[in-house]
């Protein structure tokens, strides 16, 4: 099972964008999994984290939702 790459967006939209571009320079275009789960997330008007604004690669995924383990993250 390959390793799945993970960001956890915290921040405003300048720091959700830098966490993104290092997510996508580190997964070296393997899916990069972004968590709007964990940690504290500035939001649009529509209550959604500032990146969704945004068209994104076809490699990224925004886990909304996901319960997932303290441990990957």
């Amino acid at each position: 099972m390959p390793d799945r790459k993970y960001v956890c967006l915290n921040g405003g939209l300048g720091n959700q964008m830098f966490q993104l571009a290092f997510g996508l320079f580190v997964s070296q275009s393997d899916i990069l999994y972004l968590d709007g789960n964990f940690g504290v997330q500035r939001k649009n008007s529509k209550g959604q984290i500032d990146l969704l604004d945004f068209n994104l690669p076809q490699n990224v995924r925004i886990l909304l939702n996901e319960k997932i383990n303290f441990g990957t993250r």
